[in-house]
Parts: C-alpha cells; structure tokens; sequence
C-alpha cells in the first residue's frame, strides 16, 4: 500500500523516506523532498519547491510537463511546482510558463526558464542558462563573485526588450534567444552562443568560447586563450587584449577581423566572403578562403608590425600587406596584392597574375604548379631570391628578356599532355640588371 504524506494549508516542509510515498502539499507556500524511493509529488496551491538536495544523481527536472528523470531510468511524477532545487550532479531544470526560481546546486547544471519572471542560481561547478526557447531581444550580464573584495557577490541579470528583468547568479555561460542578444560574461571562463539575431558577445579575462550564430554579430575576446566563432553574417569579431592564443573560426560572410594588441599568437580561419583581417606583430596563421580579402599587419595606430606570419589568401583577388617580420604569404588563386615589407617567403603557387612586393629585408619569391603573369615590384640582387625548387623535373628551363623597363622571366613547366604544367611568367618590375645563378634556387 502507498504511504501518502499530506501537508497542510501553511508552509510545510515535507520530506519523503526509501519506500516511496505520494507527497502532497496542499496550500501554503510547500517545500518538497523526495528520497530515494519513487515519489509522487504534488505541490498543490501556493508557491512550491521541489527539492533533491539529497542525492547526488544527475538528473532532469521539467517543470512543465511534470517530471523528474533520473539518471538510472528512475522516473517520479512531481506537479504544481513553481521553483526545484537539483541534485548534487549535474542537472538540466526547465520551469513552466510562470514565475520559477532555479536552483542548479554542485554539478554542471543547465537552467532553462519560460515566459514568466525567472531567478537562475548556478550554484557550484560549471553552470549554463538557456534563453533557446524564445525570440525575444535580451541583454544578458553574467555575475561575479566577490567584486568588491568583501566577500560578497554581483548577481547577473537578463533585461528582455519588454522590460522583464531576471536574475542569474553562479553561471558561467549563457545561450541566448534568436533574436537580437547582448552577452557579457562574468569573471569566469566563459560559453556564450548568440544563435539568431544580430548579437553582441564579450568574453571574460580567461579562456573563452564565444559562438555569434547566424546573423551580424560583434565578437570580443578577453585576455585568456579564446575561441571565437562568427557563424554566418557579416561578423566583426576582435581578439582583445592579452596574451593568450586566440582561435578565430569567421565562417561565411564579408568579417572584419581584429587581432591588435593581442594575443601571442593566433589561427584565423576567414571563411568564406569579402573579409579584413588586421593583426598585430605578433605570430599569427591566417587562412583568408574564398571571397576578395584584405588582409594587413598594422598596430592600433596604423604603424606596421614586427612578427612571424602564415598567411593564405585562398580563392579571390586578396590584398595582403603582412608587416614588418619574417612572414610567409600565400596568396591563392586570383589576382593577388602581396606585401612582405620586412622579410620573409612570398608564394605564387597558384593561378593569377599577382602582384608581388618584398619590401625591406632579404625576400624569397617562391613559383611553383601555376600559370599566370606575375610581377615582383621591388627586387634586390645580393638580397632576394627567385625560388623555382618546387617544379623540380617539371621544370624545362627558363629565358630571361628585358623590356619594358624590368626583366621578364619565361618559365617552361613541360608539356601538359603530359603531366606538366602550363608556363608562367615573372616580370621584375625596374629590374635592368643580369640575373646570375645565385639569384635563383632551383
């Protein structure tokens, strides 16, 4: 025979035992704990909470529909509850339609409001608060703990576009609404995902992940060792300052990309579109894809930086102006603007007619499995250097002519028919001198 429990019309506090009961509440604001038997539990009038402090199971708590789902497979039945207060694993708690207080405990716990006035507690561990269910604009600040050095701690709120404000306190990420977001994390490490909408996500001083979604998102990291995700749209998405190791995915669209005053080093993957790309004289990767980008070292005052950079313009006409260090550019296919400036390796690998200029410094100008006609604007003999090592036995020979003010360079690559490549020219803009053998590497 089931033991039922029955509260009374006040405030009770009411705890089950092993065996399993069905709890009710009746009025008054009713605070419910099951234990480990399989409880029924209804929290009846008032404004009840249904609580598994006791157990250290992970474990799903939906408001709405009425259940709570262990992780062993145990199901028990819990209705007319406003607030629940989760396990000590990690926890997923949804509330219904009305106003709920979520409390996520110890564990990695995932809270998840509805369309009334919500209060989000995290508790210890690593803590989420989902806004996925809806699409209203909404402004989300995540606390800090001890902002003030006295102990105490600064709750986070969520502003919605209508005025509804709720609190969060002990959560470290947040996923927003499709709609429009402003997301800022707290102190600590953080997972902010924008989803729809044109949003807003700043990161903290520690190793961030920050994912904008589709739309036309702003992106900023912090110091520590991000990852920035742009998604589709046209994104604007800035490092920050710090010396941590950013990775920087902008997927689709035309994305202005900042890496100034920034981290150590770095790995930008532009994607595909129309993108900018600025970075500092630090050492960077970037992989500028597909689309006609530009892409240039630069300090926040315009002056060109120092610093080993892997650059790779990808499909498009690209426009690279990489600094003053030892950088190693590749502009792709398409028409290509490369611009050394201080030394270092410029690749012509593919086809175009690209524009290559080495700037200061000792320059490798590298031709490889291309066609086209390239031009080098600024070559110094007893410095630079004509790279041809790449086409190895497919390379037939070359002739050199000048006209036109320069030296031009035929490259022969061997007949297609059979297996070779079509011939390039190379064209050493204001060049009049004899190139000797030195000036190449075969």
């Amino acid at each position: 025979m089931q033991i039922v429990l029955r509260g009374t019309d006040g405030n009770d506090a009411l705890k089950g035992d092993e065996e399993g009961e069905r709890i009710i509440g009746l009025g008054g604001d009713d605070t419910i704990i099951g234990d480990l038997g399989i409880d029924t539990m209804d929290g009846g009038a008032g404004t009840d909470t249904i609580s598994y402090d006791y157990t250290p199971a992970d474990l799903i708590i939906n408001l709405e529909t009425g259940r709570a789902l262990f992780a062993n497979g145990v199901l028990e039945r819990i209705t007319n509850f406003e607030n629940a207060i989760g396990s000590r694993g990690d926890n997923l708690i949804r509330g219904t339609e009305g106003d709920n207080v979520l409390s996520g405990l110890a564990g990695n716990d995932t809270l998840i409001g509805d369309l009334g006035i919500d209060s989000f507690d995290g508790g210890a561990g690593i803590d989420t608060v989902d806004f996925s269910y809806t699409g209203a604009d909404v402004d989300i600040v995540l606390g800090q703990s001890d902002p003030f050095g006295d102990g105490g701690s600064q709750l986070g709120q969520a502003t919605f576009a209508n005025g509804v404000v709720e609190t969060i306190a002990n959560v470290e990420n947040a996923i927003g609404t499709s709609g429009r977001n402003a997301i800022i994390a707290g102190e600590a490490a953080a997972r902010l995902e924008g989803l729809g909408g044109d949003d807003f996500l700043a990161g903290s001083e520690r190793a961030d992940f920050l994912d904008g979604g589709s739309g036309d998102d702003v992106l900023r990291g912090g110091r520590g060792d991000d990852t920035l995700i742009g998604g589709s749209g046209n994104d604007t998405i800035d490092g920050g300052e710090g010396t941590g190791s950013d990775t920087i995915l902008a997927g689709s669209g035309n994305d202005e990309i900042t890496l100034v005053d920034e981290a150590f080093r770095a790995f930008v993957d532009a994607g595909e579109g129309d993108d900018r790309v600025f970075l500092d004289g630090r050492q960077h990767t970037v992989l500028a894809g597909a689309g006609d980008d530009y892409i240039e070292g630069v300090d926040d005052l315009g002056t060109r930086l120092g610093g080993s950079k892997l650059v790779e313009g990808g499909a498009g006409n690209d426009t690279i102006l990489a600094g003053t260090g030892n950088d190693t550019l590749d502009g792709g296919d398409g028409n290509d603007v490369l611009f050394g400036s201080g030394g270092g390796q410029i690749f012509s690998n593919n086809s175009g007619n690209d524009l290559l200029t080495g700037g200061a410094g000792a320059d490798q100008f590298i031709f490889g499995r291309s066609a086209g006609r390239d031009t080098i604007t600024d070559f110094t003999q007893g410095e630079d250097l004509i790279d041809l090592s790449e086409l190895g036995r497919e390379l037939d020979g070359f002739a050199i002519t000048q006209r036109d003010g320069g030296t031009e360079i035929f490259i022969s690559a061997g007949p297609a028919e059979f297996g070779g490549l079509a011939d390039n020219l190379v064209f050493l803009d204001r060049f009049t001198g004899a190139l000797m053998e030195d000036d190449f590497i075969l």
